[in-house]
Order: structure tokens, then C-alpha cells, then sequence
């Protein structure tokens, strides 16, 4: 049976009701600890919400993670693959309203 959540555009909105490593909300409808189990592994921010993993400032959104310790040198690769998704995820807020569309092949809001 196919996932039809995949086929919908997610916003986020102030993000205050979307957990950040548990919830889909972003491409591929899995949750990001899912991915980045190493990531999630560390985070001292497991269920926190979106909008308490960074903040507005004068250049946008900036995002804010904070790690129960040091990545080692063998986590790098992954942590720069989440660092490049987030980014753009950052490049599509605006006004302080956070919004990512998944990769469906609808356009349903």
C-alpha cells in the first residue's frame, strides 16, 4: 500500500506542533533520526519541537544543535550529509514561517 503522505506538501508553519527528529517532515517522509541514527544517538534535543532547534536572526533562520559530546572523527560524513539537507531546509524559510514540501509527484497542498 503506498505511503500517500508522500504526495502532499508539509508546512510547518512556526513549527511548534512538528517534532524535529521524530516527525516526517522533511524529502522522503521518513523521520530524521531514521537516516541519522548516529545523529539522533547524541542529540541532547530528542523530542524537541522545529521551533526549539534554532532561531531568527537578521540573516534568517539559523539552526541550533546542541550534542550530549564531541562528533568523532567517523560520524564527519554523516554529520556533513544532515548539515547540507538542513541548509536547505533553511533556505526555504521565510518570515518566520518554516515550509518544506516533500517529493511527491502531487502538488496537494
Amino acid at each position: 500500500m503506498e505511503d500517500v503522505s508522500k504526495h502532499f506538501s508539509w508546512k510547518v508553519g512556526r513549527g511548534y506542533q512538528i517534532f524535529f527528529w521524530e516527525d516526517s517532515w522533511v524529502d522522503g517522509g521518513v523521520p530524521l533520526k531514521e537516516p541519522f541514527p548516529e545523529l539522533y544517538q547524541i542529540s541532547s534535543q530528542t523530542f524537541h519541537v522545529v521551533e526549539d532547534m534554532g532561531h531568527f536572526s537578521d540573516y534568517g533562520w539559523e539552526w541550533n544543535f546542541s550534542w550530549r559530546r564531541n562528533l568523532f572523527d567517523s560520524e564527519m560524513g554523516v554529520a556533513s550529509t544532515f548539515l547540507d539537507i538542513i541548509a536547505a531546509i533553511s533556505r526555504g524559510y521565510q518570515e518566520k514561517e518554516l515550509a518544506r514540501s516533500s517529493m511527491g509527484s502531487s502538488n496537494c497542498s
